[in-house]
Formats: structure tokens, sequence, C-alpha cells
């Protein structure tokens, strides 16, 4: 169990509104461009994003099981974290269709995207990744972007 000392360290909600930018461009360096969606705080501050890159299309709405914690919210996408929870937080979530996945063109798994340049991104960023997900933040790792 937490102790009270564990618990007061763990990122707070507050109230921040949720700016989501649907279908942003994301240029590569051989100049296909990749579609993504941003969900970030309304808020000045630099903050972190957490980078989801996939092929299971942006788009598609995932509804979790009754049982689950996480209660069902329209931003809610497989294998990716719910921008309800961590916008708030003081994160941004970005999630890029891969390449030759859901709205982005050309033939997939060739490279990854970066997220400088986005709107009040401070330059920390972190993945959560399971499936096939893990395969796109090795190689962010890989590629250092």
């Amino acid at each position: 169990m937490d102790s009270p000392e564990q618990k007061t360290r763990m990122s707070q909600p507050r109230d921040l509104r949720l700016i989501v930018e649907k279908d942003v461009l994301v240029p590569m360096r051989d100049g296909t461009l990749l579609y993504a969606d941003v969900f970030r705080p309304d808020t000045t501050e630099k903050v972190p994003v957490i980078l989801n890159i996939s092929v299971y299309q942006k788009d598609k709405l995932w509804v979790p099981p009754p049982d689950l914690e996480e209660k069902a919210n329209p931003y809610m996408n497989w294998e990716t974290v719910n921008p309800e929870w961590w916008c708030p937080r003081g994160y941004a979530c970005v999630r890029v269709d891969a390449r030759g996945a859901g709205r982005s063109p050309g033939k997939a798994w060739t490279r990854t995207t970066r997220s400088n340049g986005l709107p009040n991104v401070n330059g920390a960023r972190g993945t959560w990744a399971c499936s096939a997900s893990p395969t796109m933040r090795h190689r962010s790792g890989v590629l250092r972007i």
C-alpha cells in the first residue's frame, strides 16, 4: 500500500481544458506526411508528450469492457493512453497512424515520427505500448526522436 508521501508525489489532475487537434500532418525526412491526433492541456506551460505510433488506426474508437476501472469516453483508442486522464495531469498525448495504416499513406514500418515542433512540448517524452506498438517505441529510441 502506498504511503501518504507516495500518494502526494503522484501527478494530480488540474482544471485544464482539453484541446483536440485531429489529422495534424507530420512530415517525415523523406517528405512523407503521417497523420496524427494531438490531445493537449489548455496551458501556456511546456509539457511532456506521450507518443503513440501504431498500425491500429488512431481514429478507431475502443469501448472498454464494463469491468475495467476506466470509464469509456470519446477519445479512447486501442492500445493508447487516455487523454482524459493524462492531459489534466500536464501531459500532451499524440497518436500517429504509422505508414500504411489508418490515414497515413506509404509502406508500413519504415520510419517513425518526431514530436519536436509540436506546440507546448518541452522535449521530454515517454512512450506507452503493447503488442505491435513496442516495435515503434524501439524505433523511436534507436532513431533518437
